[in-house]
């Protein structure tokens, strides 16, 4: 799962645990299950002003049940995950926090906090077998982004937050970024590691039709078979803007459930505009 759904719902697993009858987490390389915060609890989500408070009405798609069908990888050694060391990336984390959502702009959702990926204590990634695996992991999460930022998305109607992951990089660096990421999904077929609980696992991944969305997109599930006999879905969405990367993740239980499209749009929409101003001012 990305950093910030790691960090905000890790501690609380053990209840959601009881609460939907899930024996364990059964494995991942992000956090356990847990729960959202109390209804109108209150978070900060940093965005900033230059951001329209305008809701974005959005409706979850129907989730489905059917499990997708795995695409065969190809064969090849692993393209490496380029690193930028102290190169300046397009936009500043400040810059990438306005452009997320504010609270109260999304219809489905509450409490949606954003963290810098730099920031002290920011939970680390955990790596995971094999390599190639490991760089698409890499990517989403924005490991080699000299700036980025993390937002907790909690729905209202799902016990399952979502989440975003949103790197920015130098003048040509995702492009880059989006090479090695689409060379080592084809790679990857099942990634293996340790939980934060301490359990090893295996999870499948099975490679979706890229969506229509950005400059260049991939969608990818990983499938996770639990104790009790459930399946765990987290879906990834990378989605390459102009030099910065943008990863949607949503986890559920039993079912798979895509991140709400019209969100995928606003948030691409909102990077594009932020480059633009960027590259005026």
């Amino acid at each position: 799962m990305a950093r910030g759904m790691r960090a905000a719902i890790g501690a609380v697993s053990a209840s959601v645990v009881l609460a939907v009858a899930v024996s364990g987490c059964g494995g991942g390389h992000g956090a356990k299950a847990g729960e959202r915060p109390a209804t109108g609890a209150p978070a900060t989500s940093g965005a900033g002003t230059s951001v329209p408070t305008t809701s974005v009405p959005v409706t979850h798609p129907a989730p489905t049940t059917t499990g997708p069908v795995p695409v065969p990888s190809a064969t090849g050694t692993p393209l490496p995950v380029p690193v930028f060391g102290s190169a300046v990336p397009v936009l500043t984390a400040q810059q990438l926090k306005a452009a997320t959502f504010r609270d109260g702009s999304v219809s489905v959702a509450y409490g949606m906090p954003v963290t810098d990926l730099k920031s002290p204590g920011t939970v680390k990634r955990r790596p995971v077998a094999p390599a190639a695996c490991d760089h698409v992991m890499a990517i989403a999460e924005a490991d080699t982004a000299p700036a980025g930022v993390s937002q907790l998305i909690n729905w209202r109607t799902d016990i399952y937050p979502g989440g975003t992951v949103v790197g920015a990089y130098p003048p040509g660096g995702a492009r880059q970024v989006f090479r090695a990421l689409t060379a080592d999904l084809a790679l990857c077929r099942a990634v293996s590691g340790t939980d934060y609980g301490g359990a090893k696992f295996t999870n499948r991944i099975v490679v979706e039709p890229r969506p229509a969305v950005g400059a260049q997109a991939v969608r990818f599930d990983e499938v996770a078979h639990l104790p009790d006999g459930d399946v765990r879905y987290n879906e990834w969405t990378a989605v390459r803007v102009g030099d910065v990367v943008v990863s949607f993740e949503m986890t559920d239980i039993g079912r798979r459930t895509p991140f709400p499209p019209a969100l995928v749009t606003e948030q691409v929409r909102r990077l594009a505009d932020a480059q633009r101003s960027a590259s005026r001012g």
